[in-house]
């Protein structure tokens, strides 16, 4: 392989094109000289049909060996029972930038996986010019707003690739994880990975959590291990999505203990004089950001609704008040 101007990044001008690199010869190859190229791949099997009809394509290295550029998981299939694979050996004069954007275009007509899509598009963004990239991260399988926010990463790490894998990070968050520091990133790992957070969760325990250890003196690791957090993971009887919750409400009354007052005392008032809870649900705005207050009514007959009006009509002023403007004694 051509090591010449890999510095340089890939324009339409400088980027491969398959029906002009590809050769039309087929080489058989010892499975001894050939490795899987440095960008992400998966070694899942081929089915039969693809490991007979299409060799592997292969760049040649300076040193005799040969790289893949298309057909790991062939490759992975066929190199365990044979000692010689048939290949497509790329054009000698491919840089070593040519080889890898060649790897990309030719397996971005199948579905990628997440943590596919974080290499490509990281490498994209490095490595082309600004219009070879948008022409490419513009089309299916990619979407330009996953796009933007993988351009925000930092660095892609085998951590994180594994923390993608397993759905159990959002790109959104993950440069935010990646600035943490290496103890609360592992506590944080095992914590998503035994739960399913939100992105929106994702991000605000990626923000809280540091700030209450740094409040309490603690550890972010500790916070997470704590006895609280492992009964409500262990518990029997609550299902995943109630786990999550918990977790999120034990956390926010640390992180906002003055708002976590508020709240309990206003659900203490509005149990209080609710005149038919199993009719009626009071709702205020998310953490009291405005002054309003939802009601909402569940009636099986008309007669219902003149009962539950006039009940609501007896509620003295001040009580209205407090429900709907929780936070101005506090002021």
């Amino acid at each position: 392989m051509n090591s010449a101007n890999d510095t340089k990044r890939l324009s339409h001008d400088t980027a491969p094109h398959c029906s002009t690199v590809i050769p039309s010869q087929v080489t058989e190859i010892s499975v001894e000289k050939i490795r899987y190229p440095e960008l992400f791949y998966t070694t899942g099997v081929s089915p039969t049909s693809a490991v007979a009809v299409y060799p592997i394509l292969v760049s040649r290295e300076n040193d005799g060996t040969f790289t893949i550029i298309d057909g790991c998981k062939r490759f992975a299939s066929m190199s365990s029972t044979q000692a010689n694979v048939q290949c497509l050996v790329a054009d000698n004069d491919l840089t070593s930038l040519a080889c890898m954007f060649l790897r990309i275009t030719l397996n971005i007509s199948r579905t990628l996986s997440l943590p596919e899509k974080v290499l490509f598009v990281k490498w994209l963004h490095t490595h082309c010019d600004e219009s070879l990239y948008m022409s490419v991260v513009s089309k299916p399988p990619f979407i330009l707003k996953e796009c933007r926010e993988i351009e925000r990463i930092a660095s892609i790490t085998p951590e994180l690739l594994a923390l993608i894998d397993r759905t159990a990070l959002e790109i959104s968050v993950a440069q935010d994880f990646l600035v943490l520091e290496e103890q609360s990133r592992d506590a944080i790992r095992e914590l998503f990975t035994a739960l399913q957070f939100s992105r929106s969760t994702q991000r605000e325990l990626i923000d809280w959590l540091p700030e209450i250890a740094y409040t309490k003196k603690t550890t972010v690791r500790d916070l997470i291990g704590s006895p609280e957090v492992a009964t409500i993971i262990s518990h029997q009887s609550l299902n995943a999505p109630q786990k999550v919750q918990k977790i999120r409400d034990h956390f926010f009354a640390f992180r906002y203990p003055k708002l976590m007052t508020v709240k309990e005392e206003w659900l203490a008032l509005a149990r209080k004089i609710n005149p038919l809870p199993s009719r009626c649900q009071f709702i205020p705005s998310e953490a009291f950001e405005r002054n309003r207050l939802e009601i909402k009514l569940t009636v099986t007959k008309h007669e219902e609704i003149e009962l539950l009006l006039e009940k609501l009509k007896n509620i003295p002023s001040e009580q209205w008040d407090k429900l709907i403007y929780p936070a101005i004694e506090r002021c």
